[in-house]
């Protein structure tokens, strides 16, 4: 089968624009749910949570910040930073296949930092155990909530094991 060669330039990025604009569906959008937006996408990233949450709200006419906090409250969409660091916002079935996927690599870029900060296995593995202790039954909580737990649990150690949980 003989390939296509495309010169640069060959398309116009008049018609190139709008199509990503139509594709990502920011010129038109048939969706009524952040569930939605986010299955047609795979994902959503953002800088930071309003970002990401403005990023959903633009591919949903008349959607309300309301309308994407009560998807997230719901669990039909879930923030999570498997990739560089980044919010993102998938689907709930997908975050175990995502984080088996990118935590290899990015427990090798933090190696140097663990290994600085004296993070060991039993410091992530108390981190764990807080953690899952305080988002019991669905809670949730802000990063300076866990940072008081942490350091109610281990005055010691508060810096460390806050370090532990953002670095897991």
């Amino acid at each position: 089968m003989p390939t296509t060669n495309i010169k640069a330039g060959a398309m116009p990025a008049l018609p190139v624009t709008a199509l990503r604009l139509h594709n990502q569906q920011i010129t038109q959008s048939g969706f009524k749910t952040p569930a939605q937006v986010r299955g047609w996408l795979g994902g959503i990233q953002g800088q930071d949570y309003s970002g990401a949450k403005w990023s959903l709200g633009l591919r949903l006419p008349g959607a309300t910040d309301h309308d994407i906090e009560k998807a997230i409250e719901k669990g039909s969409i879930v923030r999570t930073w498997p990739m560089r660091g980044t919010l993102h916002f998938v689907a709930a079935s997908d975050v175990h296949w995502l984080m088996a996927l990118t935590a290899p690599r990015n427990i090798a870029a933090n190696a140097r930092l663990r290994r600085e900060l004296e993070l060991d296995q039993q410091t992530f593995g108390r981190s764990a155990e807080i953690l899952i202790k305080a988002l019991q039954g669905g809670q949730q909580r802000i990063r300076d909530e866990l940072h008081a737990l942490f350091a109610r649990a281990a005055q010691r150690y508060a810096g460390l094991l806050g370090k532990a949980a953002e670095i897991c």
